[in-house]
């Protein structure tokens, strides 16, 4: 059986355009990988309701509950300047804020009142990891697919 490159397919395509390509199929921002990450990065108590990607930019909502919602946030802010796939610089708290209970101003029944959680806007710029760091980072949050697609890219010479 002859298995070919990728490259012997087509070396009109074979430069810069299959290049962009690998790149693209193992970049960690379209990844398993990243949920991976941000769960494990996530404390009890906080709730993600949604991870946008930007570009080289990651849009995290969600809201924190009580006890101690505000100092949950910021658990979170720190986990995620500690992650490999994040700028730690680029890690910023853009809102919290606890909205209104919708049982203010009304008449009291005495029963207790549940705190209203915390919602709250995280904005961070994806980490510039060369493939080196980028396979240690996939393995080590058992991307395994991932990894073996940026193996196999690097040994075809689309990524160094």
């Amino acid at each position: 059986r002859h298995t070919r490159s990728l490259c012997d397919w087509s070396s009109d395509v074979c430069s810069s355009d299959l290049q962009d390509l690998a790149t693209a199929l193992t970049t960690v921002r379209t990844s398993s990988a990243l949920l991976t990450d941000l769960q494990l990065r996530t404390p009890q108590g906080v709730q993600l309701t949604s991870a946008v990607v930007q570009g080289r930019n990651l849009v995290i909502k969600g809201k924190a509950h009580d006890p101690m919602a505000f100092g949950r946030i910021n658990a979170l802010l720190l986990e995620l300047k500690r992650s490999d796939l994040f700028d730690p610089a680029t890690v910023t708290l853009v809102r919290s804020e606890r909205a209104a209970s919708p049982n203010q101003g009304q008449a009291a029944d005495r029963s207790p009142l549940l705190p209203v959680p915390v919602g709250f806007e995280i904005n961070s710029t994806f980490a510039m990891l060369d493939p080196k760091q980028q396979l240690t980072v996939l393995q080590k949050l058992r991307s395994d697919g991932m990894a073996r697609r940026l193996q196999l890219l690097q040994r075809e010479g689309l990524l160094p």
